[in-house]
């Protein structure tokens, strides 16, 4: 970590000596910390109450408040604050004391400048990993989770451009997140405290579409007993996230020109223009340029459009974020159906098979996948045949890609024999029918390594206990084995 994130984790440092705190401070923030100190116990723990900080440093014993009180103080405001007591008085076992009550570590005095240094700087690390956390759930909240390149050119563009009124253009394959990442736009513009108005231009039927976008004047056609408005004029101030942009009708494009040219709009059976003012955002997994060619969408409409472009990348293409997502999806999954975040796991061969699927429907694949998972599994380990409702499909297709952590490699053909196998009996159920498979798999990978269980572990994507364990199982004997045998 360097200085310019220290900088954003404030330190509060509380000791009856003034000369102690002057040079915490100067070693502190020399290191780029922002450091506040106290040498009156009740003005800290008022500081505390107001500023809840994330470390706070603490002699154990002061004229008017012990450690312990600063500790429960800091505590109660932010459970995940970071306390170093600091005793000069070699009382052992009340820093102890306060350990089990939650400090995170203690120090005596005189103390060592590098002991505290790194105290402080773990406890730092600490806080990072906190914060960067909190940011991924939030992150996760608006789908846009994940540590990949890709996701996070997305989620830095999203970053620059929401604060500006520039209509801007998503692609990308269904399931990427392009309605979440307009939501994110929208939670990042000056206009978040307006309406989000969506509508799937595919979703309504071409003669009613126009008049659902623009609204209607009374008597304009059969059934128009009364005068309604269009969401542009309900988006009025703020966004309207038009997805699916490519499916709508060549000729009421013009019109949707019109509205990009002047932000001015005309009821259907209206005679006067009604000035809007509000945000587009634009959604497709069309190629628009390829539509452009064929005649089916104006090239005017689409480079108003395509002021700025944001692509969301397929999932295949950001495999490094599919254990991220998994694990946040299983967290969401768990609570929903009663359990504790943490009372579910996903099992190494089934973690290697997500990690190896391509994911035609993406993240929300994915998520389906989970949340499906956790609703068929028995226990509280989810394995490959809880992630399909169509299992024996799953399982077959896990064989022949859960290679080397899922990826793909030349000798894909070599193992071609394992899926193309057809000796499995359809009188036998579903359980006797995965043995059979496993069994054929791990002969297939102990061969492949040449009896190297390290090597064959990787070709699972397990590890070697689990390997040894599926071994164990299925009968499988390893060379070392037959040799005790022999013997």
């Amino acid at each position: 970590m360097d200085k310019s994130t220290y900088k954003s984790i404030p330190i509060t440092v509380i000791d009856d000596e003034e000369s102690f705190c002057d040079i915490i401070n100067r070693f502190l923030s020399a290191r780029g910390f922002s450091v506040t100190t106290f040498t009156d116990a009740d003005a800290a723990l008022e500081h505390i109450k107001q500023t809840h900080p994330d470390i706070v440093l603490t002699d154990m014993r002061m004229p008017s408040h012990s450690g312990f009180d600063i500790l429960q103080a800091s505590l109660a405001v932010n459970p995940g604050a970071k306390v170093i007591i600091i005793t000069g008085n070699g009382d052992i076992p009340d820093c102890v004391k306060a350990m089990e009550l939650g400090a995170t570590n203690y120090i005596e005095k005189p103390w060592e400048a590098k002991e505290l240094i790194k105290m402080v700087e773990c406890a730092a690390q600490n806080v990072h990993g906190i914060r960067e956390s909190t940011r991924i759930i939030k992150a996760e909240a608006i789908g846009l989770s994940g540590q990949s390149a890709v996701i996070e050119a997305v989620r830095e563009r999203i970053r620059k451009v929401a604060p500006t009124d520039m209509t801007i253009l998503i692609t990308g394959e269904s399931g990427t997140g392009k309605e979440v990442a307009a939501h994110a736009l929208h939670e990042l513009s000056k206009r978040k405290g307006h309406a989000f108005v969506a509508i799937n231009c595919a979703g309504i039927p071409a003669n009613l579409l126009e008049s659902e976008l623009f609204g209607y004047e009374k008597g304009a056609f059969t059934g128009a007993v009364a005068t309604k408005k269009g969401l542009f004029e309900v988006a009025d101030k703020g966004t309207l996230f038009l997805d699916e942009i490519g499916e709508m009708p060549y000729d009421l494009q013009a019109k949707m020109l019109r509205v990009l040219q002047d932000f001015k709009i005309q009821r259907v059976g209206g005679l006067s223009s009604i000035k809007v003012d509000l945000r587009i955002i634009a959604a497709t997994n069309k190629d628009l340029k390829a539509e452009v060619r064929a005649n089916r969408f104006r090239d005017d409409l689409y480079q108003r459009l395509n002021v700025i472009p944001i692509n969301m990348p397929p999932l295949r293409h950001r495999p490094e974020d599919i254990e991220l997502l998994a694990q946040i999806f299983l967290r969401k999954a768990a609570v929903d159906i009663g359990k504790g975040e943490d009372d579910l796991r996903i099992s190494d061969e089934a973690m290697a098979f997500l990690k190896a699927y391509e994911f035609p429907g993406n993240v929300r694949k994915l998520q389906s996948m989970i949340m499906r998972a956790v609703a068929l599994c028995t226990g509280n380990v989810i394995e490959i045949c809880d992630l399909n409702d169509n299992p024996s499909d799953i399982t077959l297709q896990a064989i022949s890609v859960a290679q080397l952590e899922g990826k793909k490699t030349k000798e894909k053909q070599d193992d071609s024999t394992l899926s193309g196998d057809s000796s499995i009996s359809s009188d036998i159920n579903f359980k006797q029918a995965r043995e059979s498979w496993e069994h054929k798999f791990f002969t297939h990978v102990i061969q492949k390594a040449q009896g190297n269980m390290t090597r064959a572990a990787e070709i699972a994507g397990i590890s070697r206990r689990n390997l040894y364990e599926k071994l164990e199982r299925l009968g499988i004997k390893t060379r070392d084995e037959n040799k005790d045998d022999d013997e």
